[in-house]
């Protein structure tokens, strides 16, 4: 039990949800968040294209750490969008295989 709560999976979903809020503070309304946006979007869609379960494990992660889903936004499109459209374009891909 020890090991679900403070193992390895934990430390980094901590680790890459706490570099996320520090990248958002620093690119807040800057050109540099637009970019960010779609790079966690295509690292997410690479991720879940791979394994399904990553990209479900990153939308959960983002539902938990962030309370709004706005902390990357950019014309409208918010992290979460970009995280749910990434996860079911990987969904449907699977799908057709």
């Amino acid at each position: 039990m020890k090991d679900q709560f403070l193992g390895k999976a934990f430390f980094l979903t901590l680790t890459g949800l706490t570099l996320a809020f520090f990248v958002a503070y620093f690119s807040l309304h800057t050109g540099a968040e637009t970019v960010f946006l779609l790079l966690i979007g295509l690292a997410t869609l690479l991720l879940a294209t791979h394994k399904l379960e990553y990209g479900l494990y990153i939308a959960l992660a983002e539902l938990i750490g962030t309370s709004h889903g706005h902390l990357f936004t950019a014309g409208g499109i918010s992290i979460r969008m970009a995280i749910f459209g990434a996860v079911m374009i990987a969904w449907l891909t699977h799908l057709a295989r």
